[in-house]
C-alpha cells in the first residue's frame, strides 16, 4: 500500500510539473505499472530489513531476560540449599554437650567452640559459591570432634588431603554434608561403629573428593532415607549441577564393606 501511494504521488507530481518544464505529461499504463512495481519492491525490501533488525533486537532482549531470570532462579535456589543446616545434627550436638558438661567442663567448652565455629562458617559463607578445600577440611575436623562425644570409641576417622588440593575450590559445606551423611547413615547404624575416611586429591586439574564409611548401601528404603536426610546427598548433587553442570559429578556406591560417596570436579582457571 505504501509503495502504491508513493508511486501515485510521484506520478502525480511529475504529471503536474511536466507542462511547466516543457515535457509531455502523457503517461502510458505500462509506465504507471512499472513505477508501481518498482516502488512496491523498494518498500518491500526496506520493510524486510527493518523488521528483521527489529525482530533480532527483540530476540536478543528476550534471551537476555531469560538468562537473567535463570541466573536469579539459580541464585535463589543456591541460597536455599546453602542455608539449610541439619536440625538433627544441631539437636544431637547440643544434647551431647549438655551431658558432657556434667563430666568434663573444659572439654564441653571446647566442643561449644567447635559448634559455634561450624555455625559461623555456615553463615559466613552462605553468600559464597565456593571456598578453599582447606577451610572445608577444618570444618570437617570440628564436626567429627563433636561426633566423638556421642560415639566415643565407636567412631574412628582419617583425613587424607593432598597439599595441592587444599587451595582447590568447592561449594561450602559440601564435605561436611558428605561426612555427616557417613556418620548418620553409616556409623550410627552399626553397633560396633566403624571408620570414616575423608580424602581429597588433585590430579591434572581434576579434583577428587571421597568420604567412605563402614556399612552397606541399603536401596530398599531409599525414599525414606532421602526424606530423613533432606539436605544431604540430593542437596550436594543439585548444587554441583547448578554451579558446574557437566564439569562435576557426584556418585555413591558400595565397595566391599564400605559406602563411598565421591565428587569429581574439573578445576577451571
Amino acid at each position: 500500500l505504501a509503495g502504491v501511494i508513493w508511486s501515485l504521488s510521484i506520478l502525480g507530481f511529475v504529471n503536474g510539473i511536466g507542462p511547466f518544464l516543457g515535457a509531455d505529461p502523457t503517461l502510458e499504463w505500462r509506465d504507471v505499472l512499472n513505477q508501481i512495481v518498482n516502488s512496491v519492491a523498494i518498500v518491500f525490501v526496506w520493510s524486510i530489513l527493518y523488521f528483521s533488525l527489529h525482530f533480532i533486537e527483540i530476540g536478543q532482549r528476550s534471551r537476555i531476560e531469560k538468562y537473567k531470570m535463570e541466573a536469579e532462579a539459580k541464585s535463589a535456589q543456591l541460597t536455599v540449599l546453602k542455608s539449610q543446616l541439619n536440625p538433627h545434627f544441631m539437636f544431637n550436638a547440643l544434647n551431647n554437650i549438655r551431658a558432657l558438661m556434667l563430666e568434663d567442663v573444659p572439654r564441653s567448652r571446647e566442643m561449644i567452640t567447635h559448634l559455634s565455629d561450624i555455625l559461623r562458617y555456615s553463615m559466613t559463607y552462605a553468600k559464597k559459591q565456593e571456598v578453599p578445600m582447606s577451610e572445608e577440611i577444618e570444618i570437617v575436623k570440628q564436626f567429627l570432634s563433636l561426633c566423638e562425644i556421642q560415639f566415643e570409641d565407636r567412631l574412628k576417622y582419617q583425613i587424607e588431603a593432598s597439599e595441592n588440593s587444599l587451595q582447590a575450590l568447592v561449594p561450602p559445606m559440601t564435605l561436611q554434608l558428605l561426612t555427616e551423611n557417613a556418620v548418620k547413615h553409616g556409623i550410627a547404624t552399626l553397633p560396633q561403629g566403624g571408620e570414616v575416611i575423608v580424602k581429597s586429591e588433585l590430579n591434572n586439574q581434576l579434583l577428587e573428593l571421597s568420604v567412605s564409611n563402614h556399612g552397606a548401601l541399603n536401596t530398599t528404603d531409599a525414599p525414606k532415607k532421602r526424606e530423613n536426610n533432606g539436605i544431604g546427598l540430593e542437596n550436594i548433587a543439585k548444587r554441583l549441577q547448578i554451579l558446574h553442570g557437566t564439569n562435576a559429578t557426584f556418585s555413591i556406591s558400595e565397595i566391599e564393606d564400605r559406602v563411598v560417596a565421591k565428587i569429581t570436579k574439573k578445576q577451571t582457571s
